[in-house]
């Protein structure tokens, strides 16, 4: 399995959350619709992509008139998200080597 498959099976069962201050409406969940960059070294951390996004956003544009928050895709950095694993451990700032270690710890103490 390629780096960049072991990282999209992890992501793949993750939940990102939206951060203070970016597009989306912080706190709420946001599927990743597809990612832009593969990951090609075991040491970027999961944040160090970027991914279209699906979410909900407050922001407005020229015209609209609907409701706010309103569901909205957009392109961003996996930066602007707390990213959580399927155990609910946040992973945003960790490489996967960084992880593969402390799974492998967890597991050992269980």
């Amino acid at each position: 399995m390629t780096i960049d498959q072991q990282y999209r099976n992890i992501l793949s069962t993750c939940k990102f959350i939206a951060k203070p201050d970016t597009w989306y409406v912080e706190g709420t969940e946001c599927k990743v619709v597809c990612f832009y960059i593969d990951f090609n070294s075991a040491d970027k951390a999961f944040s160090d992509n970027a991914a279209i996004m699906q979410g909900y956003t407050n922001e407005i544009y020229k015209g609209f008139k609907g409701d706010l928050p309103r569901p909205d895709e957009e392109g961003c950095s996996l930066d602007e998200f707390f990213i959580y694993d399927k155990d609910g451990r946040e992973i945003s700032e960790l490489t996967l080597s960084e992880y593969r270690g402390f799974a492998n710890l967890i597991n050992s103490l269980n």
